[in-house]
């Protein structure tokens, strides 16, 4: 579609092979839009999901794109108390949940922690708001009569995106609800190791991760390259599905091969340690090296060994001493986990999401039923760090 007046158009595309020339056009600097990360996407999760691609053109120059994942969402296999054949609890709520089920297009990264749905360059979206808007609405009305599509989903839009003049649709058309904010640990300047690090905490957290240190003293951790994984694949897949299969809310299926994507796409921009215990491996930890973050992704573990060796914790410490070894000024530790995150540093940060129903009488209904099927994770934010005299607390 062509606006005449400003010469300025949209496209829309069906993979990344399609549009990858206009995005590299567009000089992406976040790592999880660019061209490498969105490949790896589509080859590990192909089999799961479809995937949209609305690409913005002025005189036939990109100038942002917005990304969009096709998946189907069945509330019943979603929580985990209800994927459970043998629970007899909540009734009502199990009757209700088999009946939510829908086709999402999603904007954003089911994957991911994150405002992963869109990118443009300087000054075009503020300019082009209508254009914009009527491109997602056109695009919405396409998958709605050809794949069946009943729900437009904006994942994980941050605080400042929501109270700002930015946003690109018109916020009461929504259901706006919340879910488990992101755990960020800000890192410090002054810490020049781990050891400044444990000493920034009060005396009983630092007590509990020396405990853990401890515990941890028998396993052996190293870097695993794309070879590594390779030829442990099944037992990486175990060990993922390990933890998949204990969270309490997944829209998403998917395994190794995922992770082994990312990997090849990314290089030394994916980090995968391994965890071994008399030489066997029974952990893993992921994460994305970005310009001036960190961001964890998935692990996978077993579960029986995690509270003997704190493994989960573990993983955690490694990944600050590597934050601070890189010298970035954050490490996003995502969602899930909310107070052993919290008990290490992490502090939430809250975002929102958006959904809408294709037709207006399912619409009035998403408050009451959200309501009925989530319910938050009762945590105790903890203030881990010693008050100094610069400030710091």
């Amino acid at each position: 579609m062509i606006d005449a007046g400003i010469a300025t158009s949209h496209r829309i595309f069906t993979s990344i092979r399609e549009c990858a020339d206009s995005l590299k056009q567009l000089d992406i600097t976040e790592l999880l839009l660019d061209v490498p990360y969105l490949t790896a996407v589509e080859s590990g999760m192909g089999e799961y999901m479809d995937f949209r691609y609305l690409v913005f053109f002025e005189k036939d120059v990109p100038q942002g794109f917005m990304y969009f994942q096709l998946h189907p969402f069945e509330a019943k296999e979603s929580l985990k108390e209800l994927r459970d054949s043998k629970c007899s609890d909540h009734l009502i709520k199990k009757a209700l949940a088999s009946r939510v089920t829908f086709k999402a297009l999603v904007n954003g990264n089911l994957l991911l922690t994150g405002p992963f749905g869109f990118y443009f360059k300087r000054g075009f979206s503020g300019n082009h708001k209508a254009l914009i808007k009527k491109a997602m609405v056109d695009l919405f009305d396409r998958e709605q009569e050809e794949k069946n599509v009943s729900v437009l989903f904006i994942k994980d839009l941050p605080e400042s995106y929501i109270q700002g003049e930015s946003l690109l649709l018109d916020r009461e058309d929504f259901f706006s609800f919340k879910v488990q904010p992101s755990m960020v640990l800000k890192i410090r300047p002054e810490w020049t190791g781990f050891p400044s690090y444990v000493a920034a905490l009060k005396s009983k957290y630092r007590v509990r991760i020396n405990r853990a240190l401890e515990r941890g003293r028998s396993l052996h951790s190293r870097n695993i390259s794309l070879e590594g994984i390779e030829g442990e694949k099944t037992q990486f897949n175990r060990l993922l599905q390990n933890v998949l299969v204990e969270s309490d809310f997944r829209i998403v299926n998917f395994d190794i091969h995922y992770i082994l994507a990312l990997k090849r796409h990314l290089g030394d921009s994916f980090h995968i340690k391994g965890y071994y215990h008399d030489g066997s491996l029974v952990g893993f930890m992921t994460s994305f090296i970005m310009r001036d973050k960190i961001l964890a992704h998935f692990t996978g573990f077993e579960i029986a060994l995690n509270k003997e060796f704190d493994l989960y914790l573990n993983m955690l410490l490694d990944l600050i001493e590597m934050a601070i070894e890189l010298r970035v000024s954050a490490l996003d530790l995502s969602r899930t986990a909310l107070e052993i995150k919290s008990s290490i540093g992490a502090e939430p940060q809250e975002m929102t999401n958006l959904i809408q129903h294709y037709h207006n009488g399912k619409q009035r209904l998403l408050p009451k039923v959200f309501s009925m099927l989530y319910q938050s994770e009762t945590w105790v934010q903890r203030k881990p760090f010693r008050e100094v005299s610069n400030g710091f607390s």
